[in-house]
């Protein structure tokens, strides 16, 4: 137990230490002289045009005579919460010494931490006080993305191991996933299909994730996500959630309808809310 504390000290400190390393992304917003206004960062400018780069658009270029306005503000430049739906992952790419942390329902905490482009990991831990007896849920995972010429299509694989310490059973969860995402942070569908061991046995069947984000209005979007996987008597089990995620930046919020069923189980959803906020600014 005394080892374990120790190495949860160590990962919670990295992460605090990115934050204090955390800086201020400078952007400049452009207002035209019909209404239009962009944010983004000024990769040229001359005498006649000017050329900006606006996240989820790609690059404008707007001729200088129909400027109304060019302001310098201050960005948090921290976008590591549209990697992620509910609790599951997307195979967006992560963006070095990016961070997060989560908590669900008031159990549930989870630290994300981008090491470097591309490579990310976490580590999550339900604690003891939350009545687990003696014993307790830890898990870490990793997440890579691999390179892709498609701004629309992206693939990640990556891999969760979890124990609960101090317990007698060997509930042990050792998983390898691969994912694949379709469009843009705001407008994405996922699949996630994972290979490993949990519930006691290594498993002939792949658990299978299928989560989506539909942007409705900012801050507001639709958020799902579904799991289908067989339990140790091999009997079908499916979770599956649909709610709302408010997304300021600097704090998200979700909250939905979780619903669980067995094979030959009737339907038993429940409320379920969540919490993230970023770490550092990247």
């Amino acid at each position: 137990m005394y080892k374990t504390t120790k190495l949860i000290l160590l990962i919670v400190g990295c992460f605090c230490l990115n934050s204090l390393s955390a800086q201020e992304d400078t952007k400049y917003l452009i207002e035209t002289k019909k209404g239009s206004k962009f944010k983004g960062e000024i990769l040229q400018k001359n005498e006649q045009e000017l050329i900006l780069s606006v996240d989820e658009i790609g690059e404008i270029t707007i001729l200088v005579d129909d400027i109304k306005l060019i302001r310098e503000i201050k960005t948090w430049n921290n976008d590591a919460l549209g990697n992620k739906n509910f609790w599951s992952p997307t195979a967006f790419a992560a963006k070095k010494n990016q961070s997060y942390y989560q908590n669900i329902g008031g159990l549930f905490n989870q630290l994300n931490y981008s090491v470097a482009n591309n490579l990310s990991i976490g580590f999550g831990a339900v604690p003891i006080l939350f009545g687990f007896q003696q014993s307790w849920p830890i898990w870490l995972m990793a997440k890579y993305t691999l390179p892709s010429k498609n701004e629309n299509v992206h693939f990640a694989i990556g891999g969760i191991g979890g124990t609960m310490v101090a317990s007698n059973t060997d509930p042990t969860i050792a998983l390898g996933y691969g994912l694949m995402t379709l469009g843009n942070k705001k407008n994405n569908f996922t699949l996630g299909l994972a290979y490993g061991k949990y519930d006691g046995s290594v498993k002939k069947y792949p658990v299978t994730n299928l989560s989506a984000n539909i942007y409705v209005k900012r801050p507001i979007s639709i958020l799902t996500e579904n799991y289908i996987l067989f339990d140790r008597d091999k009997e079908l089990f499916s979770y599956s959630l649909v709610g709302l995620k408010f997304d300021w930046y600097r704090f998200q919020l979700d909250m939905g309808v979780v619903v669980t069923r067995n094979t030959g189980s009737p339907y038993a959803p429940f409320p379920l809310i969540g919490i993230a906020v970023p770490i550092g600014r990247g």
